[in-house]
């Protein structure tokens, strides 16, 4: 993970993508562009044409990010789904959305060094 320590299941996240994907063939459905105009899309590689981002939010290893899903009914009841059945991040007590996890990372770097810019750190782990 980058910036201030791993968050919880990120690395779980990565060895679980890593596997979706060891076959070395991507294709990319293009789903558009941010306000940043980044395009946004989404990778599928598996043989059976399932989406890899699917996968990990089925696994409870990713969430669907509301402020950007619009149209996405079925990821957000992949994630319900992963939920309910306290798949991956959902076993946890209380999972905290990886926006505010760096909210809160910059928080607590600002609080340790007051007028500072808070810049994320590169986790080594």
């Amino acid at each position: 993970g980058r910036g201030w320590g791993a968050q919880p299941f990120s690395r779980a996240a990565g060895r679980f993508l890593a596997k979706l994907l060891e076959s070395g063939r991507v294709s990319i459905m293009d789903l558009g562009f941010d306000k940043y105009s980044r395009t946004i899309g989404g990778v599928t590689s598996l043989p059976d044409g399932k989406v890899a981002h699917e996968e990990l939010i089925k696994a409870g290893l990713a969430w669907v990010y509301p402020k950007y899903c619009k149209g996405c009914r079925q990821w957000k009841d992949l994630e319900k789904e992963a939920r309910e059945s306290g798949e991956g991040l959902w076993s946890e007590a209380d999972p905290v959305p990886p926006w505010e996890w760096r909210k809160q990372g910059r928080e607590r770097a600002r609080a340790k060094s007051p007028g500072a810019v808070a810049e994320p750190l590169t986790d080594a782990r």
